[in-house]
C-alpha cells in the first residue's frame, strides 16, 4: 500500500526550546511548521529552497505582508518530524545520515498548515539545509515515496560563525 501523501511541515519533535521573532511588512505568510530564515534586518521570513540561515520551525501562524511576531522552535539541535516528497528518488534506509534540501511549497491558507517537505531528489553527502536522521516506523507508513523522516537541521543560522 503507498503512503499517504500528506505534506504538513517540519514537526519539531519533541519540541525543545521557542522564542519569539518578529515579522515585517514584506514577509510572506508563515504557517505552522514552516522553516524560516532570519534576515539581515532581524525579521524573520519564510525559508527557501536553498536557503542558508535557517533558525527552526514555525509553532505558530504570522499573516504575509503584516508586520507581528511569531514563535519558532530555533533550537539549533531540535529535531523534526517531515514527510519526503517522493520525487525522483525512492527513499531508502541508506539515505540516512545523507543531506537534503527542502520543498518550500506555500502553506494551505483554509487549514493555516504548512505545506513544506523534504526534497528526496537532493538527496547526497553535498551541503544542504537538513540531515535525515531516520525513517520513523508508523502503522500508515512505510520506506518508500513519502516517508516519514526524523531530521535535523544542518544550515542552521546559529552555527554559522558568520552574522547575517
Amino acid at each position: 500500500m503507498a503512503n499517504p501523501d500528506r505534506p504538513n511541515g517540519f514537526k519539531a519533535s519533541p519540541l525543545q526550546e521557542v522564542s519569539q521573532y518578529e515579522t515585517d511588512a514584506s514577509a510572506s505568510a508563515i504557517y505552522p511548521q514552516d522553516m524560516a530564515i532570519l534576515e539581515s534586518d532581524g525579521n524573520v521570513d519564510i525559508a527557501t529552497a536553498g536557503a542558508t540561515a535557517l533558525i527552526g520551525a514555525a509553532v505558530s501562524y504570522s499573516a504575509g505582508s503584516t508586520a507581528g511576531s511569531i514563535r519558532i522552535a530555533d533550537n539549533r539541535d531540535q529535531r523534526y518530524i517531515a514527510q519526503d516528497d517522493g520525487d525522483g528518488t525512492t527513499p531508502a534506509q541508506t539515505h540516512v545520515g545523507n543531506n537534503c534540501d527542502i520543498v518550500a511549497t506555500a502553506g494551505d491558507s483554509t487549514l493555516l498548515q504548512s505545506r513544506q517537505e523534504i526534497d528526496i531528489s537532493t538527496v547526497g553527502t553535498g551541503t544542504a539545509q537538513i540531515r535525515l536522521l531516520e525513517i520513523l516506523e508508523h502503522p500508515e507508513y512505510t520506506i518508500g515515496a513519502n516517508s516519514l523522516w526524523k531530521c535535523v537541521l544542518n544550515e542552521h543560522n546559529f552555527n554559522d560563525t558568520t552574522g547575517v
